[in-house]
């Protein structure tokens, strides 16, 4: 168990941290959803893509589809505010989510309130979250922050982890910020999934807008739904997660470190098409 406030101490210059985003000297991997509304689109091969590298077209090597594994990294607000029915639905969701990973699948559970709680299942032994799902209760206050940038340290150690955050509220309890966890998302390989409960009266609009554009930028979607919803909603993430394409290419051009923008793009079809907006390139670590 992490107190929230040590995780100040993981907090590293960038120059400090993982290279991430499995890209090298040879080959970047970019993770792409395709689909026409709840639908995904299936059977496409390199052909059918297009990817631009900081505005440089590439040639897409190769294709793999869903049977490549995944790994799930749950990020759950299990403060307070999240008891009674609300904690049922949530628990439910994540059960449902964990129960329909395959073998070769990874997961982790990431509880966050006035204390962090980590349990690593990458090994595919999925008893011992759903354990760890069954004993949580609502309690003490929302560490947000620090809750999802452990998330994103978690991720570093695994192939194609997705997050899946879930809050019912606004940060109240974490020492890092907004902009420090949004930088370590960019430097991530993770995609995001945001699950929100809808607040009455509205009650965080702002921390709207950074779910929004997190999601966005990782490739992943933000939802923001009824309690009662949530099950349904984990339901829909994992069947995208099994219905994603990685794409894989040796870049051409100038291999420039810092950000490169990634754009990818379906030839000769509509469809939709989410991917992550770009990546970190560090020519210092090999």
């Amino acid at each position: 168990m992490i107190r929230a406030g040590l995780l100040a101490a993981l907090t590293m210059a960038p120059w400090a941290w993982p290279q991430a985003f499995r890209v090298d000297v040879t080959a970047v991997q970019v993770d792409v959803f395709v689909g026409h509304g709840k639908n995904a689109v299936l059977g496409l091969t390199a052909d059918d893509f297009e990817v631009h590298d900081n505005g440089v077209l590439q040639i897409v090597d190769r294709v793999e589809a869903k049977t490549v594994p995944v790994n799930a990294l749950l990020a759950l607000d299990v403060s307070h505010s999240v008891s009674g029915r609300k904690l049922e639905y949530l628990k439910r969701a994540a059960t449902t989510m964990l129960n329909g990973l395959e073998t070769g699948d990874g997961g982790a559970l990431i509880t966050f309130s006035s204390v962090i709680q980590v349990t690593r299942a990458f090994d595919g032994s999925f008893a011992r979250l759903n354990d760890e799902i069954d004993r949580t209760a609502g309690f003490g206050s929302t560490s947000l922050n620090d809750g999802l940038f452990a998330a994103f340290k978690i991720a570093e150690e695994v192939e194609r982890p997705f997050i899946v955050l879930f809050t019912d509220g606004e940060d109240r309890f974490s020492w890092l910020s907004k902009d420090q966890v949004y930088d370590a998302a960019k430097r991530s390989e993770a995609t995001v999934f945001v699950v929100a409960t809808k607040q009455t009266p509205p009650r965080f609009a702002l921390t709207t807008d950074f779910f929004e554009e997190l999601a966005q930028m990782s490739g992943g979607i933000f939802f923001e739904v009824d309690s009662s919803r949530l099950p349904e909603i984990f339901a829909s993430i994992l069947a995208q997660l099994k219905t994603r394409y990685v794409l894989s290419y040796h870049p051409r051009g100038e291999l420039e470190p810092g950000w490169h923008e990634l754009e990818v793009r379906l030839r000769g079809r509509r469809a939709t098409v989410r991917a992550r907006r770009g990546y970190y390139r560090d020519t210092r670590r090999r």
